[in-house]
């Protein structure tokens, strides 16, 4: 009995081991398409652990923020352009010279809870 205790916990650690939490890369770009500006940033992603064959494999994976205008200083989230059905977002996003800095909650109106974004950190601008 203790071993198979034994055996579970170690399975089971092993599992949630595997569910990392997601790697964002250091840089951001910014295109311009039309009239609208969005930021891009990428990042390497874990994929689900529903079956062994996915154990340990990552996928690049990126978004597109669309903001309303470029310049220094902060763009509070609620003003961030939000395609229909989507959740809206708070928190800031902030631009000092080549720095970006994106600090957004999801506003999970599902759920009834808020929770971090999973973009957030700092990121070096390019052009």
């Amino acid at each position: 009995m203790k071993l198979l205790r034994f055996i579970i916990t170690i399975l089971l650690s092993f599992l949630l081991s595997q569910c990392s939490h997601s790697k964002n890369f250091e840089d951001a770009e910014i295109i311009q398409n039309n009239d609208s500006i969005f930021i891009k940033l990428k990042g390497k992603r874990k994929y689900m652990n529903h079956d062994l064959s996915s154990v340990n494999r990552t996928y690049i994976d990126s978004v597109l923020i669309q903001i309303p205008y470029l310049k220094n200083g902060v763009i509070k989230g609620e003003v961030l352009p939000v395609r229909k059905g989507n959740y809206n977002f708070k928190g800031q996003i902030v631009f000092e010279n080549k720095k970006l800095r994106v600090e957004l909650v999801v506003i999970d109106t599902d759920d009834k809870k808020d929770r971090p974004y999973s973009w957030n950190g700092e990121y070096k601008l390019l052009k």
